[in-house]
């Protein structure tokens, strides 16, 4: 019996070893990308995209939030992104609104080692920190 429960254990720490090296963390530019999908289809899904210890994190998660930041009806997109260490600068564009309005992300890592957004600050306004 305790043969077989060793069996078990050793088969579930391998498993959850190969689940954690298939599973690969998201990157700065497909959180970006998620960003910008989400803004455009579905803004309850938003918030997925953002830092938990981010202090308006409570405050990002309704989808009526983002409805504020962008407006639905709007197909809205970033050009000339750039990354530099954990800071993602672009273009946003985006009805009249956002005309050519400069967006900056700032990114960090969770503890799954997925890229989520800490900050955002467009035309110089902060809208999550």
């Amino acid at each position: 019996m305790k043969r077989a429960l060793l069996i078990i254990a050793a088969i579930a720490a391998l498993y959850l070893v190969m689940s954690c090296a298939i599973v690969k963390p998201v990157t700065i530019d497909e959180c970006i990308s998620n960003f910008m999908s989400d803004v455009n289809n579905d803004h309850s899904s938003v918030y997925k995209n953002l830092s938990t210890s981010s202090v308006k994190y409570a405050q990002a998660v309704p989808a009526a939030y983002w409805d504020i930041v962008f407006p639905p009806g709007y197909s809205y997109a970033l050009s000339g992104q750039s990354t530099a260490g954990s800071t993602v600068t672009a273009s946003l564009s985006g009805g009249s609104l956002y005309p050519g309005s400069n967006i900056v992300f700032t990114m960090t890592q969770n503890l799954d080692k997925d890229y989520v957004i800490s900050s955002i600050t467009i035309a110089s306004i902060s809208y999550f920190n």
